[in-house]
This record gives structure tokens, sequence and C-alpha cells, in this order.
């Protein structure tokens, strides 16, 4: 069964509704950050622009300072972090809530320990049925609680979807006893299944897979994969690794 729903549904509480922007553009990405993941973010950004220079960018305050929410309302949209307190600790139960909130038809959450390697256009050919949340199936899946498991790191959907209202209301009430936002959208399924679609793996190839020259989006997973991206940083900012004495 199809769920048709939409954001004045009495069914979900006003902060797991879709935002009523003055604007909506016909598509962009959304990100979020807190204040320790702040240097990823900035790296994402540079990364991003490289191969998609005119995509608008949405970013979601996750928990940072007044001076780096400055520099993202002066790169991208401003997403403000949610007022209310329902939702665990741990950030990541904030995403589908900067997703409600961005001010796109088709939009991209996109985690920011993802590398970006060539338009992303590619994406959005997944939106031609608004019902439907495109991701890419996971065999790393630290919990599965469905047959399918899919990784929440690259998610595609058009504005006004059911799921993502849904995976808010659950993530707001209903998300002990899973492991992350990701167990938490997998166990939709069980009764939203025909809502959702897969992707090529190309779209989210997690790093434990090994090295694919084919991949458009690489996603540097767990703690491994973001010191790859922070020894990234580190000489990008011309910083030098010695090995052994002077």
């Amino acid at each position: 069964m199809i769920l048709q729903s939409d954001s004045t549904d009495p069914h979900y509480a006003p902060a797991c509704r879709w935002s009523k922007p003055e604007k909506l553009h016909e598509s962009g990405v959304v990100v979020g950050s807190d204040e320790h993941q702040f240097d990823l973010l900035q790296y994402w950004y540079s990364q991003f622009r490289i191969h998609n220079p005119d995509v608008p960018v949405a970013i979601a305050d996750f928990g940072m300072t007044a001076e780096k929410i400055d520099w993202c309302k002066q790169n991208g949209h401003f997403i403000a972090k949610p007022e209310h307190s329902a939702t665990r600790d741990q950030k990541w139960y904030y995403k589908p809530f900067a997703i409600l909130n961005a001010p796109f038809k088709r939009m991209a959450w996109l985690d920011i320990d993802t590398e970006i390697r060539g338009s992303i256009a590619p994406l959005f050919d997944h939106t031609a049925d608004p019902s439907k949340v495109a991701m890419c199936f996971d065999p790393f899946t630290t919990q599965k609680v469905c047959d399918s498991p899919t990784n929440s790191g690259v998610i595609v959907t058009a504005y006004g979807n059911p799921v993502i209202s849904e995976w808010a209301r659950r993530c707001m009430g209903n998300c002990y006893g899973y492991y992350s936002d990701q167990q938490v959208l997998d166990s939709i399924k069980s009764y939203m299944k025909d809502n959702f679609i897969l992707m090529p793996p190309e779209f989210n190839w997690l790093s434990l897979m090994g090295f694919n020259d084919k991949a458009l989006i690489y996603h540097h997973v767990g703690p491994n994969g973001k010191q790859t991206l922070r020894y990234r940083i580190h000489l990008q900012r011309g910083g030098k690794f010695i090995i052994g004495p002077n």
C-alpha cells in the first residue's frame, strides 16, 4: 500500500509536517552538521561545488555556534535547529526535520561524509513519483529490521512525501530500541514498503565495499571514513605528517 499524505495531515504534529516556504526551488541538496563536524561540512561543501556550482544547498543546524551559523547562512539556505526536544540526543535524529524544512520541490539529503564526484542531476530522475523515497541498499547495516535495508546517507525525495513525515514522527516518539535514524526509517517499510525504491549502488557507494571509480557518490562511512576525510582536510590546509625521527 502506498500511503498518500500531505503537510496538513492532523495525524502528524506540526514539527513533523512539511513546511510552507515562500518559494520552492526546483531542486536542491540538504545537509546538516553540529559543532564537532563543522570541518567536515566545510570540506564537503568545497568538494561539492567543484561539480555542482549552481545547485542550491540547504544547511541544517544540528548544534553549531553563532559564528558557524553565519557561515551556513552565507553559503546556503539556513535551516534552524528543531525547537522541540522529543528526539533522542544523537544528532542524526534531526535528519527528517531538516528535510521537512528544505525549500525544494525535489531534494537529496546527503551526509557530510559523502564525497560527490560528479553532477548530482541523475539523482533527481528518481523523483517522478512524489510518493516514493529513493535510497541504496546497505549490506553492512548494524541492525537489520527489514528484508532490504537501505543507507540513509543519501535520500532522494520530493516535497510533501508522506514517508518523511512518518519518519519524523517515529524519531520524535518511537525510536528507542533502534540503533540510528536509518533503522527507524527501515522499520517504516513494514507498512509503507511501496513508498520505497532502490537506486543503483553507485549513487551511495559505501567505502566498506572498496574503491569504485564509477561511483557518483562515495560514502566514507564510520570512524575510519571520517578519519580519511580529516586527513584530506589536514593536507588541504597545508599540514604535513612526519613519520619517524626528524
